[in-house]
């Protein structure tokens, strides 16, 4: 922990300041002082290590966080597919009904205006064969018609726009789901790279002859 590494640099800076104690008092241990002296910029360079290794394990635990949420973001968006699916393609068949409808009255329209004035036996203007009866009809409501095919029309159209939006947006989501999960892998081997490091460090201290405690050692 940063703490141990810390209270190593600590524990070396009041054993070289002792030994300098004894140096002036009694003379000193030359081979014990030359092996701290030796430790000391490791003790520090443990620190500093340790402090990286931190802050490449908070990296991690953050990425990790933002890449499950992105992920979960993308499942939200495909699960909402499959009924603006659905809705896009029952406004489109509500569309082609109303057109239908429009066409169909649009000839019950031109029959009727075409049977205004006849009469049993007059010719028909179209196959000019006699009438024998003139079959009775009732103008069908074309602004009505008009309306609702319009209606269907932006309906089918207000569909599609949430559906292509809805696709649009899963694949941002998905883009960044992916670009957090390659930064993911980055941050786990820099956490990595710190740790090995840091334990590289804390071993070269250990053949120096410094015999970190369990707190020091641990990372």
């Amino acid at each position: 922990t940063l703490d141990g590494a810390g209270h190593a640099r600590k524990a070396l800076d009041q054993e070289l300041d002792t030994l300098q104690a004894q140096k002036d008092a009694h003379g000193f241990d030359e081979a014990r002082h030359t092996t701290l002296v030796a430790a000391k910029p490791l003790a520090d360079q443990l620190v500093s290590l340790q402090q990286g290794h931190t802050k490449a394990t908070k990296a991690v635990a953050d990425k990790r966080r933002d890449q499950d949420e992105a992920r979960k973001a993308v499942l939200q968006e495909e699960k909402a597919l499959p009924a603006l699916e659905k809705a896009e393609a029952d406004a489109r068949a509500a569309e082609a009904a109303a057109r239908a409808e429009k066409e169909e009255a649009h000839r019950d329209h031109a029959a009727l205006a075409i049977r205004q004035g006849l009469k049993p036996g007059d010719p028909c203007p179209v196959c000019e064969q006699a009438v024998k009866t003139v079959p009775k009809g009732k103008a069908p409501a074309l602004d009505a018609v008009e309306t609702r095919l319009k209606k269907a029309e932006a309906a089918a159209r207000s569909a599609q726009e949430r559906l292509q939006h809805a696709r649009v947006s899963r694949e941002q989501k998905k883009a960044k789901a992916d670009s957090l999960e390659r930064e993911l892998g980055q941050a786990e081997s820099q956490e990595k790279e710190a740790k090995t490091l840091a334990g590289d460090v804390q071993a070269a201290l250990a053949k120096a002859g410094f015999k970190a405690d369990d707190d020091a050692s641990a990372l």
